[in-house]
């Protein structure tokens, strides 16, 4: 394959395209001899630079206020030994990269989240311009007839597999419904639990912070 890990230094923060999704990434903590420890809903792992490149191009993550190489790799490798103590996998709130950055700097951040937090802002706000009407922060499309709603829902109770697997952020239940409904796949649970989320972090002055539970002003509990 094209890339060797012997290019990389121990400490670096890699990533590559994530598999089915090309506007996403997937990252990791190079730790040297070939081998890179990275967070998945499979767990801390550590593997061989071939099997995280998975075929991908791979390149290299910088950040501000990045901690010495040896701290960074002596983080990874401390959170593959103690995976309880790191927590489960979420894809919002707890992924590769909240893992990877976390390492390289105690901060625990994902670029893709806080571009997806945007991008469902603008939606809401773009909905509000054109006169669609706002409930929870989530658009209300014009409704299909019933009969073509129940029809969609019947076309994809027998062919499931091009519905897609679930997933809790971007394909749960009521995306399925939503899109059923309106022919737009949205979940306003979603939205507002991310953007509660990045309130408190704001407020708070705490971005990154590992805390595990929090009260946004909204006047809503969040666990996380």
């Amino acid at each position: 394959m094209g890339n060797e890990g012997s290019r990389f230094e121990p400490g670096d923060v890699l990533y590559r395209k994530l598999e089915g999704n090309p506007l996403l990434y997937h990252y990791g903590v190079y730790i040297g001899h070939d081998r890179v420890i990275d967070f998945s809903q499979e767990g801390i792992q550590r593997r061989s630079f071939e099997e995280f490149a998975s075929g991908y191009e791979v390149h290299v993550r910088s950040y501000l206020g990045t901690r010495p190489r040896a701290e960074i790799v002596e983080t990874a490798l401390y959170y593959l030994k103690d995976e309880e103590e790191w927590g489960d996998y979420n894809l919002v709130f707890n992924n590769c990269e909240h893992f990877a950055s976390f390492c390289a700097t105690g901060e625990k951040k994902s670029g893709q989240v806080k571009k997806a937090v945007i991008a469902g802002a603008v939606g809401v706000g773009v909905a509000a311009v054109v006169g669609l009407t706002v409930i929870g922060g989530m658009a209300l499309m014009t409704r299909r007839p019933r009969d073509e709603i129940v029809e969609t829902a019947l076309y994809y109770l027998k062919d499931e597999e091009e519905w897609g697997d679930y997933n809790l952020a971007f394909n749960n239940c009521e995306h399925f419904a939503c899109f059923c409904a309106t022919g737009v796949k949205r979940s306003g649970q979603v939205e507002k639990t991310v953007i509660c989320h990045r309130r408190e972090e704001i407020w708070s002055g705490e971005e990154g912070s590992d805390s595990r539970s929090s009260r946004c002003r909204c006047g809503s509990e969040n666990s996380f």
